[in-house]
């Protein structure tokens, strides 16, 4: 009996160990899905963390596109409030010019009447030459030399700006 108790405790022996070994599989196993998982939670936290770091990125273009649309905007109404004190500028001089140039030949009008009235032959001539004058003045020599030469430094300094581009 001696060998069959042995050979008993031999087989219990052996499968101990066989529960010992298959327990240790398990728990590598484990160990090595518990890795596959935190590998996956890592890939996933990283690609969260790239989704976010693109999303700030995008958010920064925008801002800067928002803020680059809101400089020209702001830009633009600039440059047509400028346009448009100018152009009220150049009615108001030309209304005056022209309201200066009415006087002028409204008072060479009066002279003529007054020589027709009194047959004097020289106020007549007088009077027609002051409206000769008056007629053959442009008044608005001045005010186009100005606009002249604003527009020849506009265009000298849009061919200086490098975002200036004429396309043909």
């Amino acid at each position: 009996m001696d060998n069959k108790e042995e050979i008993n405790k031999l087989e219990q022996a052996e499968k101990k160990i066989d529960n010992f070994i298959n327990n240790g599989k398990n728990a590598i196993n484990s160990a090595k899905e518990g890795a596959d998982s935190i590998a996956k939670v890592t890939s996933n936290f990283k690609g969260t963390i790239d989704s976010a770091n693109n999303l700030v990125s995008s958010v920064n273009g925008l801002k800067d596109n928002f803020l680059e649309s809101k400089k020209l905007q702001i830009e633009t109404e600039i440059k047509l409030k400028k346009i448009q004190n100018e152009h009220q500028t150049n009615n108001r001089i030309i209304s005056e010019e022209y309201g200066k140039q009415k006087v002028a030949m409204d008072k060479a009008s009066t002279v003529v009447d007054e020589g027709l009235r009194g047959d004097d032959i020289e106020k007549i001539r007088e009077g027609l030459n002051a409206m000769t004058n008056v007629a053959n003045h442009n008044p608005m020599v001045k005010l186009q030399k100005q606009i002249d030469e604003k527009l020849e430094e506009d265009l000298n300094k849009n061919l200086d700006d490098d975002d200036f581009i004429i396309e043909i």
